[in-house]
């Protein structure tokens, strides 16, 4: 089966929602120093201010918003990078225009230069289905193949392909697919 790599930047949040894991969250914080210590220090200055309100009698929820909202500001600039981010994936993997064999060997890349490079099912612990895509290989490091460019019958070949030959983390399990709700 031949599928084009091409993507678009919502797949990409999906492939990488599907995938993430908690060390990714160290690994974005140390990317982000400012971003994320701004947002530490507005938390705290917010749970001051609310111990504050909370002391004296009258709330002043003016106030109050106010530091909410500063403290909401942060989380948006942190949301808008990680679209930002899942944008810039998708346009290079899109620029690279390679396309994926899959066949019962494994998963070739195919480049437009000619370079192939072939990864084994063993190479592969896991994979998980979304509603937009399928992603191939490990938290840090995998393929990403889109449903719309696959039609019904070659989404279902794909999914019985990775069934028989994707295995999990213990000896002979297989992981499948995961819910993503």
């Amino acid at each position: 089966m031949q599928v084009p790599s091409n993507i678009t930047p919502a797949e990409m949040r999906e492939a990488i929602r599907l995938n993430f894991t908690l060390s990714d969250i160290w690994r974005f914080a140390r990317g982000s120093f400012r971003l994320v210590g701004a947002f530490a220090a507005l938390i705290v200055v917010f749970f001051i201010a609310f111990v504050h309100a909370v002391a004296q009698s009258p709330v002043d929820w003016g106030t109050l918003g106010v530091y909410l909202g500063l403290a909401a500001l942060p989380a948006l600039l942190i949301l808008f990078k990680f679209r930002q981010t899942s944008g810039k994936y998708a346009r290079a993997i899109n620029k690279a225009s390679m396309t994926f064999a899959i066949d019962g060997q494994g998963i070739t890349r195919m480049h437009p230069n000619g370079v192939r490079t072939a990864v084994p099912w063993s190479a592969l612990n896991r994979w998980r289905e979304g509603d937009l895509v399928f992603t191939i290989g490990g938290t840090s490091n995998y393929n990403v193949i889109s449903k719309a460019v696959l039609g019904q019958m070659q989404t279902g070949e794909l999914r019985s392909i990775l069934f028989a030959q994707v295995r999990g983390d213990v000896p002979g399990q297989t992981l499948g697919s995961l819910p993503t709700r």
